[in-house]
Parts: C-alpha cells; sequence; structure tokens
C-alpha cells in the first residue's frame, strides 16, 4: 500500500511538469498496459515507478535472472517473464501505443524513475535500462526530475488540455471547412425551410446548441497563416455557384480575397466578414486564405512509401488537401472523419514502427451550405470563380 501511494504523488508531482494533459491512468485492458499520464493532446505517454534498485534485483533475483559477479557484460538478462517486471510493464505500454494512432502517428513513451539514479550500482539494473531505452522509450531518472516541482496554481494553466498548441505554424483548410466558413449556418439562426434536407435540419439543430465558427473554428485558426489547395478552392466555388446564397457567395470570395477583394488588406477583410455575420469575427483572423498548387509527382518522393496505397482510396481533391498538408507538415482542419480514419489504418498497417500520417484536426460538426430554393441553383453565372484566377498566380513555398 506505501509502495502504491509512493507512486501515486510521484504521479501527481510529475503532472505538474506536464502540458496538455488528457488523462491520468489510463488502462488497456486487453493488453494489461497503463500510462500514468497522457499529455501533449495524447501525443505523450508517461509511465511513472517508484521502483527501487534493490526491488529490481529482488526481481531478478526471484525470477533465477541475476548472474554471478563475473558474468559476461553481452549477456542478455530475460527479465520479461516476470510478469509485474519494470521490462515487461514497459513492452506492454509500447505495445498499446504501437495499436494506437494520435494525430497521425503513435504515442512516444517515457520512463520516469524517481528512485533509480542514472548511472545504477547494479550492472543488471543498468542491462534492464538499456533494454527499455532500446525500445525507444525515453527514461528519465532522479537526477533528471525537478526536486520541486511547481505549485499547482502555476502549473494549472500548462496542464489544461489544449490541441491547438500543437498545430503547425501555418494551417491548412480542407473543403469541408472553406464550405463552414462561408454557410449560413455558421453565421446566424436559419430558419427551417420545406426544401432543407435531413442533413441540413439537423445542422440547424446542432448550431441553435452549440455555434460551431465562434466555439471551435476561430479559436483552432488563431493568428496562424492558412492555406488551400487550388483544387479544394475550386471544389468550393463550384458548390457554391450551384447552390450557394448570395451571402454565402460573398463569404467565399472574402475567405480567398478573390475578385472585388483581391486588393483588400487583412483587416479590410475582417471587417467585411463581419458584416456577413452575427458574431463577433477575431481581429487576428489571418484572411486571405492563400491558394496553393499541388504537383503530385513532386511531393510523393517526400512521403512515407505506404503513403501511395493511402492515397487510392481518396479523391483528387482530398489527395491535394492532405498529401499537400502532410508533405509540408500542417496541420489540416477538417470534418471528414473518413479520411482521418484512412490514414490512421495506413500508419497502423504499417511495417515502420516509426511511420506517422497527416496531422488532422476534426471539428465537432460539420456545416452543409444553407443554399438556396431548388428553383433557383445554378442561376448565377460562373464567370466569378473567386479564387480561380488568384490559384493560378499564387503558390507558397514551406518546405
Amino acid at each position: 500500500m506505501a509502495f502504491d501511494l509512493q507512486t501515486s504523488l510521484s504521479i501527481h508531482q510529475y503532472a505538474k511538469t506536464c502540458k496538455s494533459i488528457t488523462g491520468l491512468g489510463k488502462k488497456f485492458y486487453k493488453i494489461h498496459a497503463q500510462a500514468d499520464i497522457i499529455s501533449e493532446d495524447g501525443l505523450h505517454w508517461t509511465k511513472v515507478s517508484s521502483v527501487t534498485e534493490k526491488r529490481i534485483i529482488w526481481d531478478l533475483a526471484k525470477a533465477g535472472w541475476v548472474g554471478s559477479s563475473d558474468e559476461s557484460e553481452d549477456e542478455a538478462i530475460e527479465y520479461d517473464d516476470k510478469p509485474e517486471g519494470l521490462l515487461k510493464q514497459v513492452e506492454a505500454l509500447r505495445k498499446a501505443s504501437l495499436a494506437t494512432v494520435v494525430h497521425g502517428r503513435h504515442p512516444r513513451i517515457s520512463l520516469i524513475l524517481p528512485k533509480i539514479k542514472a548511472v545504477p550500482d547494479s550492472k543488471e539494473v543498468a542491462k534492464i535500462l538499456q533494454k527499455i531505452r532500446d525500445l525507444g522509450v525515453l527514461i528519465k531518472t532522479s537526477e533528471e526530475i525537478p526536486i520541486e516541482p511547481p505549485r499547482l496554481s502555476d502549473a494549472i494553466r500548462k496542464m489544461a488540455a489544449e490541441r491547438f498548441e500543437t498545430f503547425s505554424d501555418t494551417l491548412n483548410i480542407d473543403c469541408t471547412t472553406l464550405l463552414a466558413f462561408a454557410s449560413d449556418l455558421s453565421h446566424g439562426r436559419v430558419e427551417p425551410a420545406h426544401w432543407h434536407n435531413r442533413a441540413i435540419s439537423r445542422q440547424i439543430e446542432m448550431e441553435a446548441e452549440d455555434l460551431l465558427i465562434p466555439s471551435s473554428l476561430w479559436p483552432a485558426c488563431g493568428a496562424r497563416k492558412m492555406v488551400c489547395t487550388k483544387e479544394a478552392a475550386i471544389r468550393m466555388q463550384e458548390i457554391i455557384d450551384t447552390i450557394g446564397s448570395e451571402a454565402e457567395s460573398k463569404r467565399a470570395s472574402l475567405l480567398l480575397g478573390a475578385g472585388e477583394n483581391a486588393l483588400l488588406d487583412r483587416h479590410q477583410l475582417v471587417q467585411q466578414f463581419q458584416i456577413l455575420t452575427n458574431y463577433p469575427v477575431p481581429v487576428e483572423w489571418s484572411l486571405p486564405i492563400k491558394i496553393v498548387n499541388f504537383d503530385m509527382s513532386r511531393i510523393m518522393p517526400n512521403l512515407p512509401p505506404f503513403a501511395a496505397k493511402a492515397c487510392e482510396k481518396l479523391t483528387e481533391i482530398n489527395q491535394s488537401v492532405f498529401l499537400y498538408a502532410w508533405a509540408h507538415g500542417l496541420t489540416t482542419l477538417s470534418s471528414n472523419a473518413t479520411v482521418a480514419k484512412t490514414f490512421d489504418h495506413a500508419v497502423q498497417d504499417s511495417s515502420n514502427e516509426d511511420s506517422y500520417g497527416p496531422d488532422i484536426w476534426l471539428s465537432p460538426s460539420c456545416r452543409s451550405l444553407a443554399g438556396k430554393e431548388q428553383s433557383q441553383r445554378g442561376s448565377r453565372k460562373k464567370n466569378s470563380r473567386p479564387g480561380t484566377q488568384v490559384a493560378m498566380e499564387s503558390s507558397i513555398d514551406l518546405a
């Protein structure tokens, strides 16, 4: 009981030094593993153990693996026969990590050993630590752990879960998010109409419960620069031209700084966008979204080998969106959960344990265009695609 209490205290003390904590004591029942601290929005798993050198040696002796003093340095120690042994616990946690994909990659693991020195007195203990390091696990021993952790009142801000901290400096905006920014559904109360389909009716209800853009999308954007691929911009405009309302068309043009908005600066674009929404637009919102060119032949060599197989399941638009972001290390804002799962499965199926996919932030829900009545659709001329001309002239190099 005393050992368990000491470990619990160590966990809570060390947690004060972590950022963006999403869980404590997460158990993986099928694998019999546990991560004591889940931090960095799930990307970092930490195990804390108050085990001592004496205890490790005792376990080794009980299992029959402690050799004589003249034992060969190269002789392996089979410590993993002991189910509750430290190595066995870490191996199980690593197995759980390899079965998990968070933001396109497997979580990394750290082992905190406040009762173990960096250079153990026992050669057997040193070999155990080396076996754990060989698994790709970062070990922090007593010398590397803060003697006095910060006060909870000082640490709480850093500890609070904040996904946005892991975002890239420039964000990639996919077609679903472009449409959400343009949609009438996202900018004020839309009265249900007889021509609204079931999906739009449901989105109207969801918006009444939680305002997507003020509560999720604008905070996710912050002041970061934004880009979208030419294919995504053109597809958005095709949808706008077919079913979009006048206000939705104006918002789309402002998003991309297209047409008559091409000469407006960020401040002016935000001011004009404010006219078209019922909600305060953040002054730091970095309009316009810059349109970038996608060249698959140039990008594929920069991606892991399994990327080719993964992209077979994607439409050409989604290939442009997610492969571009992947190759340039950008976070993509999207509501396309199907694509996110496709990449997660690809990472899990890869034979390379260090494989990673694109970083995709999934918004809590999606928004379609509210649009206009069926009889009015397609009436707008398609000679002024916002972003089409911009797309031909714009590119960005984030490599």
